[in-house]
């Protein structure tokens, strides 16, 4: 095709050196303001839903701790009243009024966070965190000498973060 162009004409320095790095603009401009911030929109969007996921780990993190020890410390002070003849003291049982606040505004906020990691975790995740909510819906029920040692429930709550944890490793 080319050897029938006299290479003095217009025609072959058109087809030859302005042609190509035509052709290279047009495909270079298709990339970059159609392709690329279509894979950048993407990427910003998988980095902002980690990030997420990572905000709602911290904080499910943050409140089963505060839970556990507000269950604990609610735990002990009923105990104590229990050993005691004359029950609790003024202080001690608004002490331990202050423990049951404690413990529901932490089991209130574990509970939003819980919400949220159902949202942008996975299905296994999700399995997980229903059987931690049925759970502690059964520990309501039951009497103090009922109650899971202290062992078991932070076992439940290790269980929570490990399924959080390894979907942020992936």
């Amino acid at each position: 095709m080319f050897y029938s162009i006299e290479q003095d004409t217009i025609y072959y320095i058109a087809l030859t050196r302005w042609v190509p790095p035509l052709i290279t603009i047009l495909v270079g401009g298709l990339f970059a303001s159609i392709l690329f911030p279509r894979w950048q929109e993407n990427y910003a969007r998988n980095k902002a839903r980690e990030q997420r996921k990572l905000e709602i780990y911290e904080e499910v993190a943050r409140w089963t701790y505060r839970y556990g020890v507000f269950w604990d410390r609610l735990i002990t002070i009923s105990r104590l009243e229990k050993s005691k003849a004359g029950g609790l003291e003024d202080a001690e049982m608004e002490r331990k009024k202050q423990f049951v606040e404690d413990r529901n505004e932490a089991r209130l906020q574990l509970s939003d966070a819980l919400c949220r990691a159902e949202l942008y975790f996975s299905d296994e995740t999700l399995r997980a965190v229903q059987r931690f909510r049925k759970w502690d819906e059964g520990l309501s029920k039951l009497y103090l000498n009922q109650l899971p040692s202290k062992e078991k429930f932070d076992e439940e709550i290790r269980i929570i973060t490990r399924f959080l944890s390894r979907e942020l490793i992936k």
